[in-house]
């Protein structure tokens, strides 16, 4: 999936609620040196892969209930700032 964060004010929150298995490839319409934090707000997970960005460890980076990831967007890529693990 690909949402958009077009228009989010930065930083801004996309708050996730999703019962089952959710992959995130790519956030769309972001502006150079915008801020974004996700957040599960469901049961489910979801997994910010590791295409077009760089994470911590060079890994995708899975968000169980209540985790949170914190991005900016380079005007090519998306970084992180932060994880937190909060299930």
């Amino acid at each position: 999936a690909t949402p958009s964060v077009a228009g989010l004010s930065s930083p801004g929150v996309v708050y996730l609620t999703n019962a089952g298995t959710y992959d995130i490839t790519n956030l769309t319409g972001a502006a150079e040196g915008q801020i974004v934090l996700l957040e599960n707000g469901g049961s489910g997970t979801i997994t910010f892969t590791r295409a077009n960005s760089r994470l911590d460890g060079g890994t995708s980076k899975v968000l169980g209930a209540y985790d949170t990831l914190m991005l900016k967007y380079s005007g090519s890529q998306w970084i992180q700032l932060a994880y937190a693990q909060n299930s």
